[in-house]
């Protein structure tokens, strides 16, 4: 079931619960309001879907579901609601009933409370989720005493924020992501590195890192290329750069031969092998056409007599090197 409004006055009388509190067979609600309608104003009646115990998604585009959900077969719960201002734990109690929700893409601002609830919640379930680094920043000192997932592998994080904070989110609420995506924007002229060094600590089973739009330093790719104890995400296998400046491409040289080297495709192998390197628009081009045929030299070399795409080793992925002049190495 879809619906669309164009303003506020109709969603109590469709909603309400004598329209739509018998609907025991619904499996998939949308419900768009209007971005004309201010924030804060399309709130689901209580007692609307109250029959509706078989939904599995719910995706809510300005408007908001304030009553505390008990669905136990709802697995996508999707909110993108940029201008309204939701408490995290206010949002967590709506969602504590659902104990099999899976993915959660959301977006909203964070309401600061005064009164913190002692409440803690547990998303036993919850294996992806898709939202703001702004979020992640303010409410994060929140999420980290309050909220666990311990099955959450697949992290999106993009816009502003403090890397600190998402480390921090990583380390307490996430420490078994696999699969972490983050698009952090720099302000025009920053030529500060994130502490993305950090963000490796805290994710130490990390199978893919792509990061998008950052100035990348030579810290990050001694981390990676570090061996024994202080060896940093020793899983990650694909690593891509979209949109970065890479600040040392020897550092990054370095890490792929650390990461390539004899002896690291086996599954039981400490690290594994780097098997998808992918570098789109480095913005300065500091990565010229020597570099690049190193890396991609190293990438596809032999390891025991066999290619990186021998049988045992069906993830790797060819690297291709494509250089013109005053651009960016695509190493994908």
């Amino acid at each position: 079931m879809q619906m669309l409004f164009a303003g506020s006055d109709a969603l109590i009388p469709v909603l309400g619960p004598g329209i739509t509190g018998d609907i025991p067979s619904l499996r998939h609600l949308s419900v768009h309001m209007s971005e004309a309608v201010s924030p804060g104003i399309a709130i689901i009646p209580t007692g609307a879907f109250r029959e509706s115990q078989h939904l599995q998604t719910i995706q809510l585009r300005n408007s908001w579901w304030s009553q505390r959900l008990q669905l136990q077969e709802l697995t996508t719960f999707d909110v993108y609601n940029p201008y309204w201002h939701i408490s995290p734990q206010g949002f967590l109690k709506t969602i504590a009933g659902c104990s099999n929700l899976r993915h959660m893409p959301i977006e909203f601002d964070h309401k600061p409370v005064v009164v913190q609830s002692r409440d803690f919640f547990q998303l036993e379930n919850l294996e992806s989720l898709h939202t703001t680094c702004e979020w992640i920043t303010l409410a994060g000192p929140i999420l980290d005493q309050c909220m666990i997932a311990p099955k959450l592998t697949n992290l999106e994080l993009y816009g502003r924020g403090e890397v600190s904070a998402i480390a921090e989110f990583i380390h307490s609420v996430a420490p078994n992501i696999r699969q972490l995506r983050l698009g952090l924007q720099q302000d025009q002229g920053d030529d500060t590195a994130f502490d993305l060094v950090s963000i490796l600590r805290s994710a130490k089973k990390l199978v893919e890192f792509a990061i998008d739009n950052v100035l990348v330093d030579a810290a990050f790719f001694q981390a990676l290329g570090e061996e024994g104890s202080n060896m940093s995400c020793p899983l990650l296998t694909s690593l891509i750069f979209k949109d970065v400046t890479i600040t040392d491409p020897s550092a990054l040289l370095q890490m792929v031969q650390s990461r390539t080297r004899p002896g690291l495709t086996g599954e039981t192998s400490i690290p594994r092998r780097l098997m998808v390197l992918g570098i789109q628009g480095e913005k300065q081009g500091e990565i010229n056409a020597w570099y690049a045929q190193q890396i991609d030299e190293l990438m596809n070399r032999e390891d025991d007599g066999q290619s990186p795409m021998a049988e045992g080793c069906s993830n790797a992925t060819n690297v291709a090197t494509e250089i013109e002049p005053d651009q960016a190495v695509s190493v994908e």
